[in-house]
């Protein structure tokens, strides 16, 4: 998954990214908004909708604001209060600018 910079402030325009758990999954009271950290070019952003499709290993994140390329990588944390072995788990995305 590639990000591009931009405004996701709009009205239904979020930023969507979906994220597969392999080797844990989700604990059964949920994972709260607070569960979730971003980071990198993605820390301006805040989380506005989770969904949790069924399986209990799959998080889909909405995030919205303003998302400035900086280090061309963001990253998303889901911290391990919310996952049954309890170790955090990231993922790194890079963020490319809107005019490549």
């Amino acid at each position: 998954m590639t990000v591009v910079e931009g405004d996701y402030t709009t009205f239904d325009h979020y930023l969507t990214c979906t994220m597969t758990i392999n080797e844990d999954s989700l604990k059964n009271d949920g994972v709260l908004i607070d569960s979730i950290i971003l980071d990198g070019d993605l820390a301006d952003l805040s989380v506005a909708i989770m969904s949790f499709p069924p399986g209990g290993n799959v998080i889909e994140v909405k995030l919205y604001g303003k998302l400035i390329r900086n280090s061309g990588q963001g990253t998303i944390t889901v911290k391990g209060e919310a996952l049954k072995k309890g170790s955090d788990l990231s993922v790194s995305i890079p963020v490319r600018w809107s005019k490549d």
